[in-house]
């Protein structure tokens, strides 16, 4: 399991690192900050950033109920499946 978590988070770590130099480019961090950014200043944004976004979205998924992720992750077709499934079992 713990694999099946720091994989997917380190291959979204690298993507993030590779956009924070687009999004907060120096010159504009330059005028804000008076100093320069270095890699490590993107490193540790970049890791402030899915750190905070991986906690939101762990936050999120706990107060929704059941049937708002079923309907949000399955399509029109499966939910019918899904219920005629149910309605077999039940009969």
């Amino acid at each position: 399991m713990l694999i099946g978590v720091l994989c997917p988070y380190a291959a979204v770590f690298v993507l993030t690192i590779m956009l924070v130099p687009v999004v907060l480019t120096g010159d504009a961090l330059r005028s804000s900050l008076d100093h320069g950014t270095g890699w490590g200043f993107y490193l540790s944004m970049a890791w402030l950033t899915m750190s905070m976004g991986m906690a939101g979205g762990a936050l999120g998924s706990g107060l929704e109920d059941e049937s708002a992720v079923r309907d949000t992750a399955y399509g029109v077709r499966q939910r019918s499946r899904l219920e005629q499934q149910r309605k077999r079992h039940n009969s």
